[in-house]
Parts: structure tokens; sequence; C-alpha cells
């Protein structure tokens, strides 16, 4: 198990794909990303993401970082103070069109964290639960510590003992898992994944998640702890890019910016 750490996640994430580009096949088992301030930035971490903007997703034809983070935490639905309304626009508008769209076909994630399912198939608001159960229990210390889990793999695409047909695709996001630290007064979260592309998706995953975890602090008034993303199968991918990511590793290493 390899373990990266870092204050931004520019810099968390270019240590992780500096390791799969010096794996045999580009890939490895359970990975971990530990970003230790989600709201951290600097001239580093701006020059990565813009860089990556640059040269890997305009040359490259894939999602750029909002998109991908829109995934997961849709910022145009949140208002500050009313999860409320972001639970009922997002889910509207899911109903009506999202979900006719093509790449949404078995869902997305954010319907997924606003609309569950308990175990008897009856619909559920996760996102609205963890909002509740937080804010309890800052004024109840006696209160569980460890009931904010959100299951984003329900069972209609990839579970076997659900018996379903499907072994790939949505969602690679399976868990997350939020605990409170009472002794630092924080939250954190940690997200599991059970595929993990890391040059399409894991930077846009990581913006996604930081601003997730920033929106439960604000509403529920925990400090913003460290954010854990467990890559249980991770992939360097396209292959194309590799020669692009050599030379600003490369770059990275002369200056020291890995340090």
């Amino acid at each position: 198990m390899d373990i990266f750490r870092a204050n931004t996640k520019e810099l968390v994430w270019m240590k992780a794909i500096r390791h799969l580009i010096n794996t045999p096949h580009k890939e490895d088992l359970n990975i971990l990303l530990e970003l230790t301030d989600i709201y951290a930035t600097d001239e580093l971490s701006e020059s990565i993401r813009e860089w990556y903007s640059r040269e890997i997703v305009n040359t490259r034809g894939i999602y750029p970082i909002e998109t991908v983070a829109d995934t997961i935490f849709p910022n145009k639905y949140y208002r500050p103070g009313n999860i409320q309304y972001m639970t009922d626009r997002y889910l509207e508008d899911y109903d009506n069109y999202l979900s006719t769209i093509n790449s949404n076909k078995s869902g997305t994630y954010a319907e997924r964290i606003l609309r569950g399912k308990k175990a008897n198939s009856e619909e559920c608001y996760p996102l609205l639960k963890l909002v509740e159960r937080l804010t309890e229990h800052r004024t109840n210390s006696n209160y569980n510590r460890l009931c904010y889990e959100v299951c984003i793999d329900y069972g209609d695409a990839i579970s076997i003992n659900r018996n379903d047909s499907l072994t790939m695709g949505f969602p690679c996001l399976s868990h997350l898992s939020f605990k409170i630290d009472a002794h630092n007064n924080t939250l954190n979260l940690t997200a599991l994944y059970r595929s993990h592309y890391y040059v399409t998706k894991a930077l846009g995953n990581l913006y996604g998640l930081c601003r997730l975890l920033a929106a439960l602090c604000l509403e529920s008034g925990w400090e913003a702890g460290n954010l854990v993303i467990h890559s249980t199968y991770a992939k360097f991918d396209p292959e194309g890019s590799t020669r692009k990511f050599c030379e600003k590793i490369k770059t990275m290493e002369d200056s020291n910016e890995f340090d």
C-alpha cells in the first residue's frame, strides 16, 4: 500500500501520478491520497492546474476539472445554509432531464448522495440526514460518532450480491465515510474507489470531494479535517499522456517541488 500526502489537491495528485507512471503497467492496487488542507492553494498548485487544463484536457478531449467535480458536488445548486434547496432543485432537474443524458444512464454520484435507498428500497436523503446528524452531534457529546456513511454503490450496477450482470462502469466511487474528531473539532472524509482513473478523473474528484466536505462543515459547524481517498485500483490513463506528464514531473523534481 502506498500513501501520498500533501496540503494541496494538485500536489497530492501529482505524487500519485509519478508513482503510477513508474509502475510496470501504470496501475496499482490500494493507493491512498491524504489531503491535509482541503482549502489550500499556492503558486505550484495553480501552475499544475493550469498546465493540466492546457496540456491534457484541451489536447486529449477529456472532461475539465469543474465538470468532473460537479458529478460529485454540483456547485450551481448549492445555496449555503440551504441543503434542502440543493436537494430539491438537483433532483428535480435529474428526474426531468439529467437522467436522460447517455453518460448518466446508470445515475450520477450527486443524485446518489442526495437521494439514496434504504434496505427496503424506500427513498432516503443522505446529505440532508448527514447535516441533521452532524449538527445534533455538536450539541450532544454522547451522540454516535460512527453513523455518517453514504453508500454510493447501492446495488444496481456491480454488486454481486444483487445478482447484477454489469461488471464495469458506474459507480467507481463506492462509499463515503465521514468521521468526527471531537478533540480537534474537525470533520474528516474518507472516499473509497473500487476503480480510479488518475489522469481523466482523479483531480476533478479531489475538487468535488473537497467541496462536499466543505459544504457539510459549513452547514453543521465543524471544521474541515483531512480528506483521504482510497483507490483500491488506480490506473494511469490514457497512455498517450505519458510523455507530457514525465516532462512535467521532471521539471517539478528539478525544482524540488515534490519535497
